[in-house]
C-alpha cells in the first residue's frame, strides 16, 4: 500500500511539473476501474487495499536480515533473486530506472496520420536490407536494440565507401603531374601511402571502422540537413549533443560549427557508444554499457542515430 501510494503521488508530482506538455495520464492506472464497472468485482469488498496493486500493476522486493547490512550487499542479494526467479520462471524481469520510464510519462504522443500523404508513390528505391534495420529499430522499444539497428545501417556502407574513397585517393595521387613510375621514390611513396592507409585494417583489408564511418557520414551526411533532422524529433537534441557528453562511455560532444572536426566527432559519439553497447569486458567497467542505468542517457542518443540513418537511407537512394 505504501508503495503504491509513493507512486501515484510521484506521478502526479510529475504531471503537474510538466503542465505546459501533453503528457497523458497513464491509461493502465484506469483500467481495473473500467473492468469493475463493467465486470464487477467478483464478490470482492471494493478497497485501497486491493485496488491500489492493480491500478499499480508492479512487483516490489523487500528484503530483511538479521543483522546490519551494507547497501552493496542488498543488491547483490537483489541480482540473486532477479536470476533465481527468471531461471525458475522463463520470464523477464524487467527493472526502471525511474518512474517514468516505468509509466512512460515521457513518451510523445504521436500526431494522427494524415493518411491521405501516402497516396503517392515512392520516387526513389531504397535498399531492402537497410530498411529492414529501420524496421527492426522502430518495431523495439528497447534502446539498445534501437541503437544497435540503426548502426549496422551506417555499418552496412564501410566496405563500399570505404573502398570508393580508397579507389578515389589512389588514382588522385597515380595521374597526379608529380608522380611518375619511373621514380623510385615516387613509387616507394605510393607504397607507404596504401600502407598507413590499410596499417589499422582486418584481414580483408576493408578498413578501419571508425574511419569507415567518418567517410560514410562525409559521403552521405551534409551538416545542417541532419541537425534539422534532429530537431524535429527532439527540439532540445541538437544542443544536449553540443554541450554534453555520453558519461557512460565518455563519446565527445559535437561541435556542430567546427566544420573540419564535426565529421570526426560524430563519429567519434556514435562509435564509441556502439562499443560500449557491444563489448562487456568486466576490465573496461568504467566504458561499459550497464542495461537498465545507463537506458535513460542512451535514450537520448537515439534521435542522432535515427537521423543519421534516415538521410543515408535516402542519399544511397535511386530515383525511380
Amino acid at each position: 500500500m505504501e508503495y503504491c501510494a509513493f507512486l501515484l503521488i510521484s506521478i502526479i508530482d510529475i504531471k503537474n511539473s510538466q503542465n505546459s506538455r501533453r503528457v497523458p495520464l497513464p491509461t493502465r492506472l484506469m483500467r481495473p476501474l473500467d473492468s469493475i464497472r463493467r465486470f464487477g468485482n467478483d464478490g470482492q469488498e471494493l478497497s485501497l487495499q486491493n485496488l491500489l496493486p492493480r491500478m499499480i500493476g508492479e512487483l516490489s522486493l523487500k528484503l530483511e536480515t538479521a543483522e546490519r547490512k551494507s547497501l552493496g550487499a542488498f543488491r547483490k542479494y537483489k541480482t540473486s533473486f532477479i536470476f533465481q526467479f527468471m531461471y525458475r520462471s522463463g520470464l523477464a524481469l524487467i527493472e526502471f530506472p525511474n518512474i517514468e520510464e516505468m509509466f512512460h510519462l515521457n513518451r510523445i504522443i504521436r500526431e494522427r496520420i494524415d493518411f491521405q500523404q501516402l497516396d503517392t508513390p515512392p520516387l526513389r528505391e531504397y535498399m531492402s536490407d537497410v530498411v529492414d534495420y529501420y524496421k527492426l529499430a522502430l518495431s523495439s522499444n528497447d534502446a539498445y536494440i534501437k541503437y544497435i539497428s540503426f548502426y549496422h545501417i551506417m555499418e552496412y556502407f564501410y566496405d563500399e565507401v570505404f573502398k570508393k574513397k580508397m579507389i578515389n585517393d589512389l588514382r588522385d595521387k597515380i595521374t597526379n603531374p608529380g608522380f611518375s613510375y619511373k621514380n623510385d621514390d615516387k613509387v616507394y611513396e605510393m607504397a607507404l601511402f596504401i600502407k598507413n592507409r590499410l596499417r589499422m585494417n582486418d584481414e580483408s583489408g576493408q578498413g578501419n571502422e571508425l574511419e569507415s564511418l567518418k567517410y560514410v557520414l562525409n559521403e552521405y551526411i551534409a551538416i545542417e540537413e541532419l541537425k534539422s533532422r534532429i530537431a524535429s524529433m527532439d527540439s532540445n537534441a541538437v544542443l544536449y549533443y553540443q554541450s554534453t557528453k555520453v558519461a557512460f562511455c565518455n563519446a565527445p560532444a559535437i561541435p556542430w560549427t567546427d566544420l573540419q572536426g564535426v565529421y570526426t566527432q560524430i563519429a567519434r559519439r556514435v562509435y564509441f557508444t556502439r562499443n560500449s553497447l557491444v563489448h562487456s569486458k568486466s576490465g573496461k567497467n568504467q566504458e561499459r554499457y550497464k542495461p537498465y542505468k545507463d537506458e535513460s542517457e542512451l535514450q537520448k542518443e537515439i534521435p542522432l542515430v535515427k537521423a543519421i540513418s534516415e538521410l543515408i537511407i535516402i542519399n544511397s537512394s535511386k530515383i525511380i
